[in-house]
């Protein structure tokens, strides 16, 4: 049931795909890991989110975002778990 409320509230991946101010990432945005919620995935999401939200530093999202395409990992997630140290910032 968890899995089914989190796939309504990810983003489709073709959308993003074709989105013009993503365009210069070029075919790094076609790894299925990326939207997928699987295990290795999710994982992964989790230790980049976790990891980076504890650094002190600005920019976060964006270098959750940056590591999750470079670690392969769940993208929307890692971003997310990154407001877990301060949501207000």
């Amino acid at each position: 049931m968890a899995k089914k409320l989190l796939k309504r509230w990810m983003p489709d991946p073709a959308k993003i795909r074709n989105h013009a101010s993503l365009q210069f990432l070029g075919n790094v945005l076609h790894d299925p890991n990326l939207f997928h919620l699987n295990r290795t995935s999710v994982s992964r999401a989790f230790f980049v989110g976790i990891f980076i939200c504890f650094l002190p530093i600005p920019g976060q999202m964006g270098l959750a975002a940056l590591c999750a395409l470079w670690f392969r990992a769940n993208l929307p997630i890692s971003a997310a778990l990154v407001w877990i140290s301060n949501p207000i910032t």
